[in-house]
């Protein structure tokens, strides 16, 4: 990492530790996307902030920042009867689920991908213990 670069991210760091509101939280996200190579209006053509999360485009699925590569993930088939069901099961995937066509949006425990080889139709209990998992209950 060059000194500038980690010089840039002390900075950032700072300014996030001092916000007080989610205006100013927005705001320094907005201003760290800025930065990012690529960046064009604010956000960066290989990232998006939507509805308090971060996505970044790896390889044409739209990955929550916050997913960590090897834990637990359920893949769902787009517009499939599981979609729907896991849509009125955890309401609060709607804002996300529009980024693209295959998305990964990280949970507590495990993590939903919306991707044409997921599972279509649920067996025995596992969309309780998806919700469940996906909300850390």
């Amino acid at each position: 990492m060059s000194g500038q670069v980690a010089f840039e991210r002390a900075e950032a760091s700072a300014r996030q530790s001092e916000v007080k509101t989610l205006a100013s939280a927005n705001a320094a996200a907005d201003e760290r996307l800025a930065r990012t190579p690529g960046a064009v209006g604010g956000v960066s053509a290989e990232s998006r902030r939507l509805a308090g999360r971060v996505f970044v485009d790896r390889g044409g699925v739209w990955t929550d920042m916050t997913y960590k590569p090897g834990s637990p993930i359920i893949a769902v088939k787009p517009f499939s009867p599981a979609y729907f069901e896991l849509v009125r099961a955890l309401p609060e995937l709607a804002p996300w689920l529009g980024i693209g066509e295959q998305v990964v949006i990280a949970g507590t425990r495990t993590s939903i991908r919306i991707d044409p080889t997921g599972v279509s139709a649920w067996s025995g209990n596992q969309l309780a213990t998806t919700v469940r998992d996906f909300r850390g209950l």
